[in-house]
C-alpha cells in the first residue's frame, strides 16, 4: 500500500493488524509478525533489528527454537549474526501453515549501508522460498520499493485523495468538537473550517492536523480573524513547516536550532531532560556551558509546538499509553487523546521521550529544500 506522506497509512495499518490477528486466531497454525520502521529510532531502522524482531515473533517452533536456545546457552551469548538470523527466520516461516507479515513505513528504512536494499532483498527471498507467506507492506511511492514490489508481482494499493477526504472531514469535525475554543465558534465558522481544511488537505491528515494546530493557537476567536487565517493557509507541508519555524520568537532561535539538530540526527530516542541539557551549551562561545541558565521541561515543547511530540510509551520509566501530540504547557489526557486536563494525566518530566512529530518534518529539516524557503 502506497501513499503520500501524512495520508494516514500507519493508521490504516492498525485496522489491517486487527483484521489479520482475528484471521490468524481463527485459522490453525497461522503465524503473524509485524515491524514498524521508525525514522526517530535507529533501532527501528536497521536490517538486523528487523530480523531480530521477526525471529522473536515467529521463532517459537522447532527447529528454530532449539537453535535460538543453543545460541543463548553458548558461553559468549552473542547476538546471532545477520546470516544466522536469516536462516532462522526462513526455517521459522516454513513451520506454519500460513504466515502473515506486515511491514509498515518501509520507506523510513534508510538507504545508508544498504539497509533498505537488504530489507527488499529479504522480502524477495522470503516470498520466493515460502509459498505460505502473505505480505502487507506500506510505503510512500519510491522507485526502488516500487520496482521490488513489481518483481514480486505484488498487488498495488494506493491511498487515493478522494477516498481519504471523507475521513479527513470526520477527523476535522471531531477535533473541533474536542477543542473548547473552536467548538464555541458559530456553526457557520466551524463548517467553513471543516470545508476549507478538507478541500485543501490533498489527502494528507498531517497537513490538516498542522492547520488545526495553528488555528487553536490564534489569540482571537473572531470569525473574521479565522476566515483570514483560512484564506492564507500554506499549500504544502514544506510551507507549513517553514511558517512554523518563522513564527519562533527570535530570542528562542538558539534553543530551537539546538533542539532540532539533536532531534533530526539522534541515534536513539532522546528525553526532554537531555534536550534541556543540550540547550545549556552555547555553540557560539566555543561550547561554553551555561550551568545556571537551564530552561524548564516544557520549554522545547512550547518553542517547537507542532514540530515535536512526546512519546508517552517510551519514557525512561517505561510508562505510558502511546504517542500523543502535545499542545504547549498542558498535560496529556492519554485516555481520551486530549491535550487538556482529564481523568488520566501524563505529566511532562525530564524523563519523557521527545521526537520530531512526523517523518516529513525530519525530511524537510535535513533536505536542501529548507535552504530555498
Amino acid at each position: 500500500m502506497n501513499g503520500k506522506a501524512g495520508c494516514g497509512k500507519t493508521v490504516l495499518c492498525y485496522t489491517v493488524i486487527e483484521d489479520i490477528q482475528s484471521y490468524c486466531k481463527s485459522h490453525a497454525n497461522a503465524g503473524f509478525a509485524v515491524f514498524y520502521f521508525t525514522f526517530s529510532d535507529k533501532q527501528k531502522q536497521s536490517y538486523q533489528s528487523l530480523l531480530l524482531s521477526l525471529v522473536a515473533q515467529l521463532g517459537w517452533r522447532e527447529p528454530a527454537q532449539s537453535t535460538l536456545r543453543q545460541m543463548f546457552e553458548s558461553p559468549n551469548k552473542s547476538v546471532p549474526s545477520v546470516r544466522a538470523l536469516e536462516k532462522i527466520l526462513l526455517s521459522s516461516v516454513t513451520q506454519y501453515n500460513e504466515v502473515c507479515l506486515l511491514l509498515d513505513a518501509i520507506d523510513e528504512c534508510p538507504e545508508d549501508d544498504d539497509a533498505r536494499q537488504n530489507v527488499l532483498d529479504l522480502i524477495q527471498r522470503l516470498a520466493r522460498s515460502a509459498n505460505n507467506l502473505r505480505l502487507f507492506i506500506t510505503s510512500r511511492y519510491l522507485l526502488d520499493i516500487k520496482s521490488s514490489m513489481e518483481d514480486l508481482v505484488a498487488s498495488p494499493m494506493s491511498v487515493e485523495v478522494d477516498a481519504v477526504d471523507a475521513d479527513i472531514e470526520k477527523y476535522v469535525r471531531e477535533e473541533i468538537l474536542r477543542d473548547r475554543k473552536l467548538n464555541s465558534l458559530p456553526n457557520a465558522t466551524k463548517d467553513l473550517i471543516t470545508q476549507t481544511l478538507t478541500q485543501n488537505s490533498d489527502g494528507m491528515f498531517r497537513w490538516a492536523f498542522c492547520q488545526l494546530h495553528e488555528l487553536k493557537r490564534l489569540k482571537s476567536t473572531k470569525p473574521s480573524r479565522l476566515e483570514q487565517a483560512l484564506r492564507s493557509l500554506p499549500a504544502t507541508l514544506d510551507e507549513t513547516y517553514e511558517r512554523m519555524l518563522v513564527q519562533i520568537a527570535e530570542e528562542d532561535h538558539d534553543d530551537a536550532l539546538t533542539a532540532l539538530r539533536w532531534l533530526a540526527f539522534e541515534r536513539r530516542p532522546l528525553t526532554v531532560g537531555e534536550i534541556v541539557e543540550a540547550c545549556v551549551i552555547d555553540p557560539s562561545r566555543d561550547g561554553v556551558v551555561k550551568e545556571h541558565d537551564r530552561g524548564g521541561s516544557e520549554d522545547v515543547l512550547n518553542i517547537l509546538a507542532g514540530l515535536v511530540v512526546v512519546d508517552s510509551n517510551r519514557s525512561e520509566d517505561g510508562d505510558g499509553d502511546g504517542i500523543k501530540d502535545v499542545l504547549p504547557s498542558q498535560a496529556i489526557d492519554v485516555q481520551n487523546g486530549n491535550a487538556e486536563p482529564g481523568p488520566l494525566f501524563y505529566p511532562i518530566t525530564k524523563k519523557t521521550r521527545i521526537r520530531l512529530a512526523h517523518f516529513s518534518v525530519k525530511e524537510y529539516l535535513v533536505s536542501n529544500r529548507i535552504l530555498d524557503s
